[in-house]
């Protein structure tokens, strides 16, 4: 009768002789910043191809379809005063890695080199008043408290396209992790023998010692 499978290894820690077989890692700290830096590409780094497609595919659909949600809009970084002002969730979405990126430079560059695209929203200053989002039919302005006030409005699913954009984020953190220790695999035995084994193991050692001293 087969021994029961219920111990876990990750494949970063070193295999036994009776193991079936071992994952070659590379250089596990380089894959994972490869996989933060575009999903699934740590695990083409190791060349386990089918995680790396799935992994892009998965996290990558998922952020991009948080952004079609969002108008493109709920991927920004800013660092104001303000609670309005403070882009909390993005420290989830940078998680993606070099897809969030454009949102570092629209918030430090005042040219905004991309446009309107992951940039963040406008906050009247003191005694600016509110913010003119837009011209009405008939010829007068549509104000709001701010930019931001607007796209809430504006953007029928912006907070749902914000929580894939974060869903995003955390899921590539997992697979980051993965690209550092590998998968969990499952070795065969008995985890009460496999104890009494090792204090076996460990008894000849004891005595060796004792002997010595």
């Amino acid at each position: 009768m087969p021994e029961p499978v219920t111990k876990h290894r990750t494949a970063a820690e070193p295999a036994d002789a009776g193991d079936a077989f071992s994952i070659d890692l590379r250089d596990r700290t380089l894959a994972a910043f490869f996989a933060w830096l575009l999903p699934g590409a740590g695990h083409a780094y190791q060349r386990r191809w089918g995680k790396s497609v799935l992994f892009f595919s998965c996290i990558m659909g998922t952020f991009l379809f948080g952004m079609y949600l969002g108008d493109c809009k709920v991927v920004y970084a800013s660092w104001g005063t303000t609670p309005d002002e403070r882009r909390l969730p993005y420290f989830l979405q940078v998680g993606v890695g070099l897809p969030a990126m454009p949102a570092l430079v629209q918030a430090n560059v005042a040219s905004r080199p991309f446009g309107s695209f992951m940039a963040p929203p406008r906050f009247p200053g003191p005694g600016e008043g509110n913010f003119r989002a837009r011209e009405l039919p008939n010829g007068e302005f549509e104000y709001h408290k701010d930019e931001l006030a607007y796209w809430n409005l504006s953007i029928e699913d912006f907070e749902l396209g914000t929580v894939y954009t974060m869903i995003a984020g955390l899921l590539n953190v997992l697979a980051i992790y993965d690209a550092w220790a590998g998968p969990v695999m499952l070795l065969p035995g008995d985890p009460k023998k496999r104890k009494k084994e090792g204090e076996e193991g460990d008894k000849p050692k004891e005595d060796e010692a004792r002997s010595r001293t």
